[in-house]
């Protein structure tokens, strides 16, 4: 280290030395709310030095490091440098805009010292400085107007600065609080007549000999080599958040790779990160939620969807690999904040490693050249209008996707499903082509049409899988629906090597045949409420129906699994006759698929379970002939229903559930009631069961021997039984002779010697005879 100090003023010390406030600094804290009796205490003791009311006022030492080429980056000291640059600002402002400061040339020297002060910690801060002397001298002010607001309303002052901590506190700084505190320059100041402001502004201007106001420099030895030392010094103030560190040490890295369009002072990273994308940003910003972590989410979350879709094989790939911690860092931006990674565990090393695996630094810079194209064509497009209801899901307003974060109920705003994360990639991809938003809610529906499907995207590769194909298939997202109508799967080899027999397929090949039909124009249908719509919006209409969500296959499907617009009238008809698809529907539904109850549950007293379940059926494909034969059925009633069964003579189970109240009344007890089945003593028994619901069991001989035994058993509970005699019936106690027993539904019958504990030895029950024998064994 130099023991030598400098003694220096200000101004002497900026006329021979650019002084260069470095990235790694915190933002400039003097003039930040809570600050006021620092600002009073301080500003007086520079106006009493200025008035003579007290001696030479000493700022003691400004350590930091010089680079041997005319440049001073401080380490400590930066608030009191940029305190007393405002304040030559000010005064230099003043008596400009009375003609005391000089001729032009005169004015242009000390604009030129003026500007070898900056900020560097964001580009912004730079901006605004640059701006402050190259057009703010000039500012003319309204009758009573404070400097602050004069400068707020400037043409060039950009909305974002605004929201840059350090341009915050260097209007306040300059003009209070507006408070009881005299705490700004202008406050202090601004009632001093010009001839004593050009006092002042030629004290400050004189030697260190008779300036009031000097300070210590002092160099220190190879500081620039030492970061760390920087970030211990800023851990007296407010930490440097992650984003704000990868935005330094990505701008160092444009500048060592020399990418000077990406540098450009106007149109480059530097500039637009804290100016026109910040606009974007803030204009969907949360209160509780951290500006920096959406903007430095959605980055991340860009960066994720480009290694998607350049490597498919990522899932796959080995642990530990360079690949792999990359893809789990990026991911890590997509799940709860819980399992963000830290940018401070990483550094910029990983996001070095990203670039590099793209082959080049050419290929690299296409990555960074085609986000810069996305940002300045979203900020665009969403500069007059908030783009939120052309990306959102048209089928679930409760999940609000915007541009920046989701709002689904859930507190953890980090976290994005797959089909959400599949409609951010989406939104890039159009935006990296076009500004223009004509066609972006058609290319997001048929996006959320494909993916909003949680039972078939449950994993990381189903978003890898449906990005690539979805890429694949629809190769220009400004004009989707031509697009989609020019799929030719069999004649394109890249198509031809899908794998349609997919979900996904599936999802494309219904948006085709629904793209087809839009462009025939006007609907030509029976439905009156259809009648002078076009087809299109016809289409979009029925997609919106909560059992549907964009999936209207079941519409379409005819018995041979081939699309059939000739019965979509009759099938939606009786579709909404349904209402909410609940027990009448289902009923309905299990005439023509009865053997359905042997794999599925049903669950329509639960209206979460219901539409969801509902969902997975009428977009189930390889039932499409039940569906199209149940859908052209005319609906039956209650009584109907009833009747059809007493008809066709299929036997107790079918009867019971499709004919009786058996599905209602159970659905009204607890809102489930149907689960799997398989045979007991060669009887058909269906049973739910999850021990936490009440359970549904239909044991034709088990109901048929209790009811004949009326007089001979007694049940613990009859009032739990429905009319049908079947439900809640999963442990059936009973009395015989004074002993206490318990039938299963398996068949077994159990004799309790107490309340808890039963007999070992059990015996199964498949008929009336084996019953009649057991009952003979048991003790009078």
């Amino acid at each position: 280290m130099n023991n030598l100090a400098n003694k220096t003023t200000f101004w002497s010390f900026l006329t021979q030395t650019r002084i260069r406030i470095p990235r790694i600094q915190r933002d400039y804290a003097q003039g930040r709310k809570g600050k006021e009796n620092l600002r009073e205490r301080f500003l007086r003791s520079i106006a009493d030095a200025l008035s003579g009311k007290s001696p030479q006022l000493q700022l003691d030492f400004v350590y930091g490091s010089s680079d041997g080429e005319g440049n001073f980056a401080p380490l400590d000291g930066q608030q009191r440098l940029t305190t007393l640059w405002l304040l030559h600002w000010y005064f230099a402002y003043r008596l400009n805009c009375h003609g005391l400061l000089g001729d032009d040339n005169t004015v242009e020297v000390i604009k030129n010292v003026l500007l070898r002060f900056t900020y560097e910690t964001r580009e912004s801060s730079k901006q605004f400085i640059q701006k402050m002397v190259s057009d703010g001298l000039k500012i003319k002010r309204y009758e009573g107007e404070i400097i602050s607001d004069a400068i707020m309303r400037q043409s060039w002052m950009f909305t974002s600065w605004r929201q840059d901590p350090t341009v915050q506190s260097m209007l306040r700084m300059l003009s209070g609080e507006s408070n009881d505190s005299i705490d700004g320059i202008e406050e202090v100041f601004g009632k001093e007549p010009d001839s004593m402001i050009l006092t002042y502004w030629e004290k400050l201007r004189s030697d260190t000999g008779t300036c009031p106001i000097i300070f210590y420099q002092l160099d220190i030895d190879n500081l620039g080599q030492s970061d760390d030392l920087y970030v211990k010094m800023n851990g007296r103030g407010k930490p440097l958040t992650d984003f704000e560190n990868f935005k330094a040490d990505l701008i160092k890295y444009l500048e060592d790779n020399k990418w000077s369009d990406l540098l450009d002072a106007k149109n480059g990273y530097p500039i637009l990160m804290d100016t026109k994308w910040t606009d974007f940003f803030w204009r969907y910003r949360k209160d509780e939620i951290p500006f920096d972590d959406i903007y430095f989410g959605f980055i991340n979350r860009y960066l994720l969807s480009v290694l998607m879709r350049t490597f498919p094989d990522l899932e796959n790939s080995q642990e530990g690999t360079i690949k792999r911690k990359i893809y789990d860092y990026l991911y890590s931006f997509i799940e709860a904040k819980s399992k963000r990674a830290l940018y401070t565990d990483v550094g910029f090393g990983i996001y070095q490693d990203f670039f590099k695996l793209f082959g080049g630094l050419d290929e690299a810079k296409k990555v960074l050249d085609e986000f810069l194209t996305i940002m300045n064509n979203i900020s665009n497009a969403s500069s007059s209008m908030r783009i939120d209801s052309q990306i959102n899901s048209p089928y679930y307003q409760d999940k609000v996707f915007t541009p920046v974060y989701v709002e689904s109920g859930v507190k953890d705003y980090y976290s994005l499903t797959q089909p959400q994360m599949i409609a951010f990639w989406a939104m890039c991809h159009y935006f990296a082509r076009t500004s223009d938003i004509n066609q972006i809610n058609n290319w997001m529906r048929i996006v959320w049409n494909s993916c909003d499907f949680n039972e078939e995207m449950r994993s990381k590769q189903s978003i890898i899988s449906c990005i690539k194909e979805l890429a694949l298939c629809i190769k220009d997202p400004t004009n989707p629906y031509k697009s989609l109508s020019n799929m030719d799967p069999i004649n394109d080899s890249e198509l031809k090597k899908m794998n349609w027999d997919t979900a996904f397929g599936e999802h494309i090949r219904e948006e085709k045949v629904k793209v087809v039909k839009m462009f025939e124009g006007l609907y030509t249908g029976s439905i009156k409420a259809f009648s002078g719509r076009s087809w299109e919006e016809v289409i979009r209409s029925v997609e919106k129906h909560e059992y549907l969500s964009g999936t209207i296959r079941c519409l379409l499907l005819n018995a041979d699994g081939s699309y059939d617009w000739s019965y979509f009238d009759s099938k939606f008809n009786h579709l909404i006759t349904y209402d909410d698809l609940g027990d009448v529907a289902t009923r309905n539904y299990l005439i023509h698929d009865f053997e359905r109850i042997r794999k599925d549950y049903w669950y329509p007293g639960n209206e979460i379970n219901n539409k969801k379940h509902w969902k997975v059926i009428l977009s189930d494909v390889n039932i499409a002939n039940v569906l199209h034969n149940w859908l052209i059925a005319t609906p039956l009633d209650d009584v109907q229903l009833e009747q059809h069964c007493v008809n066709v003579n299929k036997g107790y189970v079918y009867s019971m559930i499709i004919g009786s109240t058996l599905l209602r009344d159970a659905a009204d007890k607890r809102g489930v009631y149907l689960a799997r089945s398989w045979a007991c003593g060669g009887k058909d028994v269906l049973i739910h069961h999850q021990a936490s619901y009440p359970y549904v069991v239909l044991y034709e001989y088990r109901n048929w021997l209790l009811n004949q035994l009326q007089n001979v058993i007694s049940l613990h509970n009859p009032n739990n039984w429905l009319s049908c005699k079947a439900y809640n019936g999963k442990d059936v106690w009973f009395d015989y002779n004074g002993g206490k027993y318990l039938w299963t539904a398996e068949g077994k019958i159990k004799r309790a010697e107490s309340e808890n504990e039963y007999r070992i030895d059990e015996k199964s029950i498949a008929d009336a005879a084996s019953f009649q024998a057991f009952l003979i064994t048991l003790p009078a």
